[in-house]
This record gives structure tokens, sequence and C-alpha cells, in this order.
């Protein structure tokens, strides 16, 4: 019997960020998207809404993919493709923001660093797959991202609780290049995640970049590759007293 889209999707996901696997490989795909919604770019989301077993795919050429500047947003089953020269998604002050079971694919790119626009608002580094700032609980669950110029970035946005997280293969350039990056966003957690680079294909500075938060936690998970001449596996960076504590605990680093 063939498995519906979602029950593949959601189960591969969920397996890959819990294991913390090593190795990535593609499987053949067995699954339907029968009951799933197509999509191209998403440019505005009103309050409360739910965004729900959706395939969104961009065409070549678009800044971001899907923006929310709304709160209360949920984006759940939901598979993003941005081009390499785009932002996959961006939240604006989405207070309330959920993420769950979604994976965001950066495609137009196969090795190294990423194609550079400088025009706002990609300046030359911000082909993220995911960038949220400014956001009151927000929440991301089951995620999977591949191939963007960071793959969580999440900035100005207190106590964010990211788990089960899967970064593959960031692109940079400097500075960018972080699998994860929390920046001035305290209380953050990040629990089991797996940051993976390939160093035939990536280009990454700090594998996972805490920048002037304060007691961030990372908790259960693995760096796995890298291969910058400057970047750190894992770094705590602050400059002021509102960047002190933070908690590493049952974090494994290979092939750095």
């Amino acid at each position: 019997m063939q498995r519906s889209f979602k029950t593949c999707f959601a189960t591969a996901l969920l397996n890959q960020a819990i294991q913390a696997i090593t190795v990535f490989t593609k499987e053949e795909d067995t699954c339907s998207d029968d009951g799933w919604t197509r999509s191209g770019q998403i440019t505005w989301t009103a309050e409360g809404t739910t965004i729900e077993n959706t395939i969104i795919t961009c065409e070549p050429n678009t800044d971001i993919c899907v923006k929310i500047g709304r709160d209360n947003v949920t984006l759940r089953n939901v598979i993003i493709y941005h081009p390499a020269n785009g932002m996959g998604l961006y939240g604006w002050k989405p207070n309330n923001l959920v993420l769950e079971n979604v994976e965001i694919i950066a495609y137009g790119n196969e090795w190294g660093a990423m194609p550079c626009p400088t025009r706002y608002p990609l300046m030359g580094h911000k082909r993220n797959n995911m960038m949220v700032s400014y956001a009151e609980n927000l929440h991301i669950k089951n995620m999977k991202t591949d191939g963007g110029s960071k793959g969580i970035y999440v900035k100005y946005s207190d106590n964010a609780v990211i788990e089960n997280v899967v970064a593959k293969n960031v692109r940079g350039p400097f500075p960018a290049g972080n699998c994860f990056q929390i920046h001035t966003s305290h209380g953050t957690t990040i629990e089991n995640f797996h940051c993976y680079n390939d160093p035939q294909v990536a280009w990454t500075e700090d594998a996972i970049s805490v920048y002037h938060s304060a007691d961030v936690t990372l908790r259960h998970g693995t760096v796995n590759g890298g291969n910058s001449s400057t970047g750190q596996s894992v770094m705590y960076e602050g400059s002021s007293v509102d960047s002190i504590g933070g908690t590493v605990d049952d974090v494994e680093v290979v092939n750095a």
C-alpha cells in the first residue's frame, strides 16, 4: 500500500532530528502527495492563519519565499523550496509563531558559497533557509533545513524553543555559514539537534553561533563537519554583561 506523503514526511523528519543521523541519504520516493496543497510564494498571512499539508515552491530570483508578519500563525507539515539566491522563510514580529514538521530546501547551487546578490534584503549573505526576528513565544519543532546561507536564524526573540531540528550544508558566505544562530535572544533553548556539513559542499563559519544572548541552552546534539579557517564548532560570543550565562549539555563535535 502506498504511504501518504504527510506520513512519510513527518516520520522521516522526526527520525532524522531525534536520532541525530550522521549520514544523509535519499530514499526511493514511494510517497504520494495526495491530500497536499501546492502553492507558490506567500507574501502575506492574516493573524491566526494555519498553513498545513502544503508544498511551497518559489521561482528562481524570488527574494523571500514565505513572509510572516502577523501573530498566532502556524505552519505544520510544510515543505518550502526556495532558490539559492533568496530566503526561504522570513518572520518579522510574528508572536506565537509555531513551525512544526517543516522542511526548507534551497535549490540551484550544488556546492560552495551561495550566489551573492548584494542588494536589499539579501545583502550578499542572507539567503537563509529561515530567519525570524522580534518574535515572542517562538516554537520550532521537527524542522530540517538544507543549503541556506544559514539554517535556522533567530534574532531578538527571547525564550525561543527549538527542538528536534536538523540543518544540512550551510553555504555562507561570511559572516553567515551557521547551522543555527541565536542573536540577542536570551533564554533560548535548542534541544535534540544535528548540524551536518559536508566539507565538499558546505561553506561554514561558526557551526552554532550564540551571539550576544544570555542563558542559551544547547542540549542533546551533534555538530558533524566544517571547513572554516576562522569559525568554531560551537561559539558563545558576547561583549556585555547582558550576554552572560549559558549551558552546553550532551553535545558531540566530530569531523570539525
